[in-house]
This record gives C-alpha cells, sequence and structure tokens, in this order.
C-alpha cells in the first residue's frame, strides 16, 4: 500500500519557499501526527509521501516526529521520501535522525548546474552550498535521491543547461527529474510573465509539465521549443548513462 501524508496544516501558500511564512505556519503536534502513522501502520501501509515540501527546514519541528518514529520501530517498515532544500541537510546528524524514522529518499530541488543562476532563482532565500559534499553526505547516511533540476531558469543559456545535465550525471542520483520552468498561474512567474507580455499557454493543458502542447517560459537567449527539446534529450541521456544505469542494477538487480 502507498500513501501520501501532508502533516502540516498552513495558514499561507502563497509562497511556500519563504522561510519568513514558516511563522505564519499551524504545525499539527508530534503526539497527533504519531496517531496517524498508527493508522496507517495498521491499514498496512509501508510506502508513503510526506507531502510538506519544507518538513526538513526546521529540526526542533521535524526532530520529535523522526523520534517517535524510530522508538517505535516504524524506521523499519516504512519507506518514506520527504522534499529538503539542499541548505537545511548538511549536518550528518540530522540525517542519521530522518534515516532511522524511515525516510529513505530525499527529493532535493538542485535546478541548476550553473551557481550564479541558482542562487538568482533562489534570490537570495537559499544559502550557497557545495551541492556535491551535501549529495554525498546524503549518499553516506543511506538516504536516496531523487535529484530535481530545472532548465529555462532567467539567464539559461544551452551552454548553462549544459552544466546543469552535466551535473546531474556527475551526481548520478538514483533518481532525476528535469523540467522547464512554467509561469503557473498564481504564481510570482506568472505576473512576470504577464508584465512582460511573454506568450502564454491557451489552456490548462499548456501548463502541464509533460502535455503535447506544453509552453515554458522563454529565456533571453533560448525559445520555449528549444528548452523542450534540451529537457527531452537530457532525459534519454541521463537514464542511458552507463553509471546510471550499472548503479540501478546494482541497487535493484
Amino acid at each position: 500500500e502507498f500513501c501520501m501524508i501532508n502533516i502540516l496544516n498552513r495558514d499561507d501558500q502563497d509562497d511556500i519557499g519563504v522561510a519568513s511564512n514558516y511563522a505564519k505556519m499551524r504545525f499539527w503536534s508530534p503526539d497527533f501526527m504519531i496517531k496517524q502513522f498508527d493508522q496507517l501502520i495498521d491499514l498496512g501501509v509501508r510506502t508513503l509521501r510526506i507531502c510538506d515540501e519544507m518538513f526538513l527546514l526546521n529540526r526542533k519541528y521535524y526532530s520529535p516526529l523522526c523520534k517517535k518514529l524510530s522508538d517505535k520501530g516504524y524506521g523499519d517498515l516504512l519507506n518514506m521520501w520527504a522534499y529538503s532544500r539542499v541548505d537545511t541537510i548538511k549536518k550528518p546528524e540530522n540525517l542519521k535522525i530522518i534515516r532511522e524514522a524511515g525516510i529513505k529518499w530525499l527529493a532535493l530541488g538542485i535546478e541548476s548546474g550553473d551557481k550564479n543562476i541558482r542562487l538568482q532563482a533562489s534570490k537570495g532565500k537559499f544559502e550557497d552550498v557545495d551541492i556535491q559534499d551535501i549529495v554525498k553526505k546524503v549518499h553516506d547516511a543511506d538516504i536516496e535521491i531523487i535529484a530535481n533540476y530545472l532548465f529555462g531558469l532567467h539567464g539559461d543559456t544551452f551552454e548553462s543547461m549544459q552544466k546543469t545535465l552535466d551535473l546531474g550525471l556527475e551526481l548520478c542520483t538514483i533518481a532525476w527529474n528535469a523540467y522547464a520552468v512554467m509561469a503557473l498561474p498564481g504564481s510570482g512567474l506568472y505576473k512576470e510573465a504577464i508584465e512582460k507580455d511573454f506568450e502564454l499557454p491557451d489552456d490548462y493543458t499548456g501548463y502541464s509539465f509533460y502535455s503535447y502542447n506544453t509552453k515554458p517560459l522563454p529565456t533571453e537567449k533560448l525559445l520555449p521549443s528549444e528548452i523542450l527539446k534540451f529537457r527531452d534529450e537530457a532525459f534519454t541521456t541521463y537514464h542511458t548513462h552507463k553509471p546510471f544505469l550499472d548503479k540501478i542494477r546494482i541497487k535493484y538487480g
């Protein structure tokens, strides 16, 4: 059985990437949450995705729940994955806590292989880190990584997108996602696209990352079609990369 669990009740969802909004959120207590886990375990659920994209932002929040999961022996039963920013999981002791709780996969938003573009995209919200070092620490903690990348960020060129692909091949995580940057309705990018008179999708299917009529944002140097073509070819390049295939074969047979 598989289940998604949202362990956060938010008052403000306008910009979940902004740490200042963290103070506006209402959190369920660890005692309340562990009862939800008890019910899921009793139902036979073993694989869970924690939907909260900021679950690992504050150790004072996630550590008590992880401790309860570990103390109950759920860490051995569960196969969970969670989302994390690359700048909030630097300490091995934190990784040890979440691994013992049963979190065996971390989805990391690495975004770009070009440091300047990566920092520009975060607008100063994220701390600059050594991504290779972070990935090594996560792997050393016996946690696999779902790496997420973006093509078509502000300032992207063919050269910078190639840097992103090269970084992905170097890190060789066991799961890899790449998306074209979309001006999703309601987002800051959507507002910016309207102000700059960018051509936007005619209907909602155009905002789907993988629909036939997907229409991402352009950059100063790249057309939407060029970004999509690069993304699609990068998908094939990564998933036919011999070190990646060898890693899958060793891990899963």
